[in-house]
């Protein structure tokens, strides 16, 4: 797409001198100091440097709808975790092409009994997380509560 873009500026830059040349050539021929051979090469060459400029053109604008039908967003400081598809591989409408995760925060299940969970709440919020292998303690949070847990099919081990 910077290729098509950069090609476009000589274009451009070309019309513009073509514009001139054409009007100078205009009132040269007007005034019978210029052939009208001269004039119609002119304008010739201009058109056909405006076609050439709308062409390159279209070729952006194809270029640019391409890459928005292809391009895959995830949300920003997400990681890509798994890539389904190879570069150049057709890809089928609702085909999985990857995963993409949130590393920013970290969801732990823990399955706790009435009590265990009364005395988490009652800590007053400042909850601490111990993670030995990185000798570090996190401040933690409760995401979300599971209502539907059964406390006779737990058992503790």
């Amino acid at each position: 797409m910077a290729a098509t873009h950069t090609a476009a500026e000589p274009v451009a830059t070309q019309i513009a001198h073509d514009e001139r040349e054409v009007k100078r050539y205009t009132k040269l021929a007007r005034q019978n100091n210029a052939s009208a051979s001269q004039l119609d090469t002119l304008e010739q060459t201009l058109r056909d440097n405006r076609h050439e400029l709308r062409v390159l053109e279209v070729k952006e604008k194809v270029l640019q709808e391409r890459l928005v039908r292809t391009f895959i967003r995830a949300p920003a400081g997400w990681w890509i975790t798994d890539r389904s598809l190879e570069p150049g591989q057709w890809v089928n409408n609702g085909e999985k092409v990857g995963e993409a995760a949130d590393f920013s925060k970290l969801i732990v299940p823990f399955a706790l009994t009435p009590e265990q969970y009364a005395a988490l709440t009652d800590s007053g919020g400042d909850i601490r997380l111990n993670l030995p292998d990185l000798e570090q303690h996190v401040a933690v949070s409760v995401y979300r509560t599971n209502p539907g847990f059964d406390p006779i099919r737990w058992y503790p081990p």
